[in-house]
């Protein structure tokens, strides 16, 4: 670390002109060609910087007349090397969230002047690309003639957005007293590594909290406040890296920063699980089902082209934020998400059918798979499949319409019609049924049609039109069947079979009451019968009259010759 001496004795040195190289020389061309950076007529200090090599190429006169440098002090330089920052671990965090951002807005921070006064700015940043090299402009404004309660609560409010957002652990204790520290941040990636869920242990004093029981983490607050500086310790009692490190930093309110390390082992296994994230989005897109991951919050953190392309969503959206909320019915939402939360181990899925509704408002059924995410026995999302059968649905109405089309029509039909599985169990009779035999639809279901209809002696000949149904396709038959109360009624039966992937699946068949038909063929048999005996009469008494006129003519020859 420096002394106060030595950061002004680095800051007084000469520095050396700046290396004309190819990039410096390249950034400087471009300069002219960018308005944003025509900048020495404003009051704001201005820096432009290579974001990679982090040297400064070029600042603006308000930047040289409020810090005291000479433009030759600068150029070349990073902010390191002239100690500009007064926080290095802020500035640090702030660089770092640039390379996630790309921009950021009135951090408050504080500057170091070549005098060595330290004044407060708001720092504003943002990356471009000049030709193929990415540069960094910084903005700062001189915030000790505002209202510093303003401009503090501000940087407040960000640098909380940051402390919840940021993947590093964090943990922020404060002293109070002798030996006692109260944890006034926790993060969510801390709550992650810890199994512990914040609002439990915000605002206790350690002893309270399951810290008090960890000896690691005890030690490395002694060290901190006997050392005053930096610490890292292993978490494992036996001195391995097996649990990670313990670091901890001692800031300049004089706050701990306690954040965490993965050890080789954990490290390897995260490496793993982020390999195998990169294989299931690659295997994701080559399939043409509809693949999401989701928090255990229902963020959408990523879905697969054809997801997106049946959903309506595109990167932008979801580099924004796409919610279950904006998929789901509210009803919908909370029984997912009652399901979701069910899942707590392995192997463990879930699986129903839901409505959802894409990014035009249209509606998309989908049958809903997932399975939970687990990393260090701890659920952290899920994956989802989501197969769309929408087009199944239409096909399943169509169906059901001519389902209902077909049963209106048997149900209609004046003949009594049954559907018999392959077994003869009743599966379905109409109400023509219910009118020629009696039953009503409860009372046959489910029995056998030739105990139901068929006379004790006819069953063999009720066997035989099934086999007659079973080879040729349909069979007809005059016979006798017996009604509820055992009256025995004639009917004419057509037996067909039911084809179904060229496989008999049932029988159909169709009854119809020719009682009055049989009456009437009997009238005629006996009304031809009757005919057919008075015509005989008729023939013989002509007979006997021909022959009496014959036996007469030849009386009247025999006498004429006489």
């Amino acid at each position: 670390m420096y002394t106060t001496d030595t950061q002004m004795d680095k800051r007084k040195e000469k520095v050396n002109d700046p290396d004309p190289s190819q990039e410096y020389l390249t950034s400087l061309r471009h300069l002219a060609d960018i308005p944003e950076l025509a900048f020495n007529s404003t009051n704001q200090l201005i820096t432009l910087s290579n974001l990679e090599t982090q040297k400064y190429i070029e600042v603006n006169q308000a930047f040289l007349d409020t810090t005291g440098y000479k433009k030759e002090d600068i150029i070349g330089k990073t902010s390191d090397d002239i100690q500009l920052y007064v926080d290095l671990i802020q500035s640090h965090k702030y660089m770092r969230l640039l390379s996630r951002l790309k921009k950021v807005s009135d951090l408050e921070i504080k500057l170091r002047m070549r005098s060595g006064e330290e004044r407060p700015f708001l720092f504003s940043a943002r990356t471009f690309f000049l030709g193929e090299e990415i540069f960094l402009i910084t903005y700062y404004n001189d915030i000790s003639a505002l209202n510093g309660g303003f401009a503090r609560a501000e940087s407040e409010k960000i640098l909380r957005e940051i402390f919840d957002s940021m993947s590093s652990y964090a943990v922020i204790l404060r002293r109070e007293g002798e030996n006692r520290h109260y944890i006034i941040d926790f993060n969510y990636r801390a709550e992650d590594v810890e199994q512990l869920d914040r609002k439990d242990i915000l605002g206790k004093e350690i002893g309270e909290t399951p810290f008090g029981r960890n000896q690691a983490f005890l030690s490395l607050l002694e060290n901190i406040e006997t050392g005053h500086r930096p610490s890292k310790i292993p978490v494992s009692a036996d001195g391995t890296d097996d649990s990670g490190f313990y670091i901890g930093l001692l800031l300049s309110s004089g706050d701990i920063l306690v954040t965490w390390e993965a050890g080789k082992a954990q490290k390897e296994r995260e490496s793993e699980i982020l390999k195998q994230g990169i294989v299931f989005e690659t295997f994701a897109e080559l399939l043409p089902e509809m693949i999401m991951e989701i928090d255990t919050k229902g963020h959408v953190t990523f879905m697969n082209t054809q997801g997106m392309m049946t959903l309506g969503f595109d990167n932008n959206d979801l580099a924004k934020g796409v919610k279950l909320s904006d998929l789901f019915m509210p009803d919908d939402l909370d029984r997912l998400m009652r399901e979701l939360s069910s899942l707590t181990g392995p192997g463990q899925i879930t699986f129903d059918e839901y409505v959802l509704v894409n990014k035009l408002g249209r509606n998309v059924s989908v049958l809903f798979h997932a399975g939970p995410i687990i990393i260090r026995n701890r659920v952290t999302g899920y994956r989802c499949v989501l197969t769309d059968v929408s087009k199944h649905k239409e096909y399943e109405q169509k169906l059901s319409n001519e389902k209902a089309l077909l049963e209106h029509l048997i149900d209609a039909a004046p003949e009594a019609i049954v559907l018999t599985d392959f077994d003869g169990r009743i599966i379905r009779i109409n109400h023509g049924f219910t009118e020629l035999f009696g039953f009503e639809a409860d009372e046959a279901m489910n029995r056998m049609i030739d105990d139901l209809v068929v006379p004790e002696e006819l069953r063999d000949e009720a066997v035989k039109i099934d086999e007659t149904a079973l080879e040729s396709g349909t069979g007809y038959l005059e016979t006798i069947r017996k009604d509820k109360y055992g009256n025995r009624i004639n009917v004419s039966l057509i037996a067909s079979s039911v084809i179904s992937n060229e496989k008999t699946i049932a029988f159909l068949g169709i009854y119809r009451d020719i009682s009055r038909e049989i009456k009437s063929r009997l009238m005629q048999y006996r009304v031809r019968q009757w005919l057919s005996g008075r015509r005989c009469l008729l023939i013989k008494h002509l007979v006997v009259r021909m022959r009496m006129r014959q036996l007469l003519v030849m009386y009247l020859a025999v006498m004429i010759m006489s």
